[in-house]
């Protein structure tokens, strides 16, 4: 479960990057303010969430 958690953060964290940076024009320093949790901004818990989520999931289900 690990896999799928890691995989889906890399993707959501790509498309954060990319869409910042290329579709919204943003610079490096506004799209890695999103992350500094001591501003307020809980985007770091939205990535945790992202990576444990399948875990959580298919212990819920009663898998492994």
């Amino acid at each position: 479960c690990s896999g799928v958690g890691t995989l889906w953060l890399g993707l959501t964290l790509t498309f954060e990057l990319l869409f910042g940076r290329y579709v919204l024009g943003r610079s490096w320093s506004e799209i890695l303010a999103v992350f500094d949790v001591s501003a307020g901004n809980l985007m770091v818990l939205v990535l945790l969430a992202t990576a444990l989520a399948p875990c959580l999931a298919m212990h819920l289900r009663g898998g492994r």
